[in-house]
């Protein structure tokens, strides 16, 4: 487990993670976010990705996985994305409308990777990235 966080700090966030509370297991996927990367805490985040209860979750919780910006946290989002109903597919692309932004650059970098994780040994992954690929550059939105 990660050095960063106790383990009464980390057993405070799965508890907060599992809570009945959305705004409960909106903070525990914030501060989970930035541990992403350890396996245990990535299970966590997958599952709050995809959060049954509210969309609010699966949104909030992405924005921190993918503010990370390094391709682990994509893998994580694209996994999510792949595997998503359509409500959590939709929370999931507002979240990389959001936080990749206006930028270009951001946007280039972001197609490179997906272009990598489309063949990636995961097929939601796959399918995630190919989705993503499939956007419309000039407009950033899914082809409708």
């Amino acid at each position: 487990m990660t050095s960063e966080l106790s383990p009464d700090d980390l057993e405070g966030l799965v508890c907060a993670a599992n809570s009945p509370l959305w705004e409960e297991r909106v903070a525990a996927g914030r501060q989970l976010a930035r541990l992403a990367g350890d396996p245990e805490v990535d299970v966590i985040l997958s599952r709050l990705l995809l959060d049954p209860q509210d969309t609010a979750v699966t949104y909030e919780t992405g924005c921190a996985v993918l503010q990370r910006g390094d391709l682990h946290s994509l893998r994580l989002v694209l996994h999510a994305l792949g595997a998503a109903d359509a409500d959590h597919a939709d929370e999931l692309t507002g979240v990389i409308l959001e936080v990749w932004g206006e930028s270009h650059q951001v946007w280039t970098q972001g197609w490179e990777r997906c272009a990598v994780l489309a063949t990636d040994s995961d097929e939601a992954v796959q399918i995630g990235a190919n989705e993503v690929l499939c956007w419309q550059p000039s407009s950033k939105k899914r082809p409708t």
